[in-house]
């Protein structure tokens, strides 16, 4: 795709004959792009397949499932994004294998994202991280519990009371 010179300017057909060419290159570019999004929608619900039976377990076991990187938790899938600006929170809903977005100001706001819209506009690194650290969640549910059983045994230590008091 070529810039419009000058004198296609000044002469209307070669003008038109330019912007269709560019228009017809356009076409194409979006297109193949458009291909390149549809083979990562396919990649993301190929592998949120894979880790279903991950977060069942983790899902009927009562737990959340966490992100390493996003602040946010579900007990309905795993977290894939979060959009900053809209405060809208994205993650794999187990029950209904739909993407789903959630506002968090209005949390009854709840909409389903096709794969494809998903792949488009969202960022597909952070859902990957999300469902790879299902790999390693039960590790990570396990420290907490360890971290905590350790601080609440510390606290029963600075403050029992002696028997002679």
């Amino acid at each position: 795709m070529a810039e419009i010179t000058l004198e296609e300017l000044q002469d209307e057909t070669l003008l038109k004959q330019k912007l269709e060419a560019n228009e017809e290159e356009l076409a194409k570019i979006k297109r193949a792009n458009f291909e390149v999004i549809e083979q990562q929608a396919l990649l993301l619900e190929k592998k949120l397949e894979k880790f279903t039976p991950i977060m069942r377990f983790i899902k009927d076991s009562g737990y959340y499932i966490t992100h390493p990187t996003l602040s946010y938790k579900s007990s309905r899938g795993a977290v894939l994004d979060f959009d900053e600006q809209n405060n809208l929170l994205y993650f794999y809903d187990l029950d209904s294998r739909w993407i789903k977005k959630i506002n968090m100001y209005n949390t009854e706001d709840i909409k389903s994202v096709s794969f494809e819209n998903f792949a488009e506009r969202r960022n597909l690194d952070n859902a990957i991280a999300g469902l790879n650290y299902l790999l390693v969640i039960q590790d990570e549910i396990k420290k907490q519990f360890l971290q905590d059983r350790q601080k609440r045994e510390k606290w029963l230590k600075e403050n029992e009371v002696e028997d002679n008091e």
